[in-house]
Parts: structure tokens; sequence; C-alpha cells
């Protein structure tokens, strides 16, 4: 006799029910009990379906638990990292802004034409940064020994941030 019970009682393919009813036909014909068909005690697949359904159902039950388990546990591990990159980069940029105060400090207390011809081989954007930190007496001293080229281009980048910032607050 044919035993369908891995497919479950209701997804039983055809051949399947029909192989059985054939078998319980010719061995010991099943009993009808208002409406309702009795499989008779020898017929093994009948017996153990509904034990087998529920035991497939608690197998899955159990492997879904232990994949969300593991999902929360990989969850937890992944936050921890997210919070370290996020300490880590704090830090850094406190790291940097102590370093860029330094610089500034150093080149404040630089003589002019010193700290002009210091400038004037750094990019734009750096020259601009340290001299918009600088008190504006130290700063122009500073624009005063320079280039006139380099200090035009230092000056008009200055005023055109100035001007983005003063329109940003508008």
């Amino acid at each position: 006799m044919l035993c369908a019970f891995a497919l479950g009682p209701q997804t039983s393919p055809v051949w399947a029910t029909e192989a059985t009813k054939a078998a319980t036909s010719e061995e010991t014909p099943a009993k009808a009990v208002a409406g309702v068909v009795v499989a008779p005690r020898n017929d093994y697949c009948a017996n153990i379906a509904k034990p087998a359904a529920e035991a497939r159902y608690a197998f899955q039950l159990k492997t879904l638990q232990e994949l969300s388990e593991q999902v929360d546990q990989k969850l937890a591990i992944l936050e921890e990292k997210r919070q370290y990159i996020l300490a880590f980069k704090a830090d850094q940029k406190k790291q940097e802004l102590i370093a860029q105060k330094l610089v500034v400090d150093i080149f404040a207390k630089m003589k002019p034409d010193v700290a002009a011809s210091q400038l004037e081989k750094v990019d734009l954007k750096t020259s601009v940064s340290i001299l918009s930190q600088l008190n504006v007496r130290a700063a122009s001293t500073i624009l005063n020994e320079m280039t006139t080229d380099k200090a035009a281009a230092i000056a008009a980048t200055m005023a055109t941030a100035q001007a983005s910032i003063v329109g940003a607050q508008q």
C-alpha cells in the first residue's frame, strides 16, 4: 500500500489517494460514520497523517524560532558595531578640530611675512580656512604680506563664502 503522508493530508496527490482507496477497499472496507470516513485500524498512512502534520508544524516552528534568535543576535552585533563606528567618527572629528585649532594658533603666532609665504604655497581652500579663523588684525597683516594675485583670490573666496552664509541665514 502507498503512503502519502509526507505531502500532508490535504495535499495528497490523486495517484496516492486512489492507491489508498484501492488498498483499503481490498483489505477492509472503510466505515462511514455520520458522513465521515473512518480509516480502518490497519491503514498506517491514514492513522499517522495528523500526528505527522503536527510534528512537521512543530519542527518548522522550532526552526523559525531558532532563525529568529540568530537574526536578533546578528542585529545586536551590528548595532554594537554601528555604535563603535559612530563613537570612532566623533572622536576622529574631535581630533581633527583640535589639529585645526593648533594649525590656526601656529599661524597666529608666526611673523606675518613668514605666514604669508607659507599660505601662498598651500591650496586656496586651506588658506581661506586658516585666515578666516584668525582674528581680523592678524589676517589682514598676513594678506598684506602676500602677492596681490594670491591675496585677491583669497579675499574673493572669503567674501563669496561670507555672502553665502549671510544669504543662508536670511
